[in-house]
């Protein structure tokens, strides 16, 4: 545990005390302990998310479909198995 100046009096006091035992100063908390801080930072995460998900069902609803067209494509000569020497078969 940490000690600081109260900002009013001068006198030390705990990190985490919320008001100064000495004179009553009440200390504000940093700003991102705030509830309305918290609240918006889970909001644009919230928001991220969603966009992202959103892009992600546009892209697959707006795929254009695989076509392929057969009779372009050369058809490949098979391999032959050849006997090999000294199996039986």
């Amino acid at each position: 545990m940490t000690l600081i100046q109260c900002e009013e009096c001068s006198q030390p006091i705990s990190e985490r005390a919320r008001t100064c035992a000495q004179c009553g100063y009440p200390r504000l908390p940093p700003p991102w302990t705030h509830r309305a801080f918290k609240v918006l930072v889970g909001l644009a995460a919230a928001i991220f998310i969603s966009m992202f998900v959103l892009s992600m069902i546009l892209a697959w609803v707006s795929r254009k479909p695989f076509e392929l067209d057969l009779r372009d494509i050369e058809p490949r000569t098979t391999l032959q198995l050849q006997d090999a020497p000294g199996r039986l078969g």
